[in-house]
């Protein structure tokens, strides 16, 4: 996914866009389990992985 690419305060915004049009469910099971190790890990916040003007 390309997320790391936008700042780190359109990502959860964009990752929850896209979660709420997921269709299929191998597609729904990816997006639940980015959502589990990404957007809620305790260890790095998505602004700490965006990789926006590096």
């Amino acid at each position: 996914m390309a997320l790391p690419f936008l700042h780190g305060a359109h990502i959860v915004p964009a990752f929850r866009a896209l979660k709420n049009v997921t269709a299929t469910e191998p597609l729904k099971e990816l997006v639940m389990y980015l959502d589990r190790t990404c957007m809620q890990s305790s260890v790095w916040t998505p602004c700490q992985w965006s990789i926006y003007s590096r």
